[in-house]
């Protein structure tokens, strides 16, 4: 029995022992010069990168096509302001809607026509509604 204890107190303090020396080694490579360098590596990488797209975008806006988008954009927004963009998106809805409906009834008046040549009835459903 005591090498069982023994055992079990040598694994907890095993365990004690490696976050010990886990913190203490984290802690060495976070405050490591190393570390401090790469980080001011990041830093300034970082910094070059939005430098860099900074320039881009100015070049972009300047450029033919940048112009062209901005326009696009500016027309957009006037659609907008103005309910153009509205009206038509809520026509091309409503058509859709009335285009999917038609076809749902359709399929819907084949269904109903197979099923009373096929001599069932939808009495067997549940759902033997009157139909105007």
């Amino acid at each position: 029995m005591n090498e069982t204890s023994d055992s079990h107190g040598d694994l907890a303090s095993e365990f004690r022992r490696l976050g010990q020396n886990l913190k203490q080694a984290l802690q060495a490579a976070w405050d490591s010069e190393e570390r401090r360098r790469l980080e001011k590596e990041i830093e300034a990488g970082l910094s070059d990168a939005a430098d860099a797209l900074r320039g881009a975008a100015k070049e972009f806006s300047a450029s033919p096509a940048g112009q062209h988008l901005r326009e696009e954009l500016h027309d957009l927004g006037q659609r907008v302001r103005t309910g153009e963009l509205e009206t038509k998106v809520r026509q091309d809805v409503v058509g859709g809607l009335r285009a999917l409906n038609a076809e749902l009834e359709r399929a819907a008046g084949t269904w109903r026509s197979k099923d009373k040549a096929s001599g069932t009835s939808e009495s067997g459903t549940g759902t033997d509604q009157a139909q105007p």
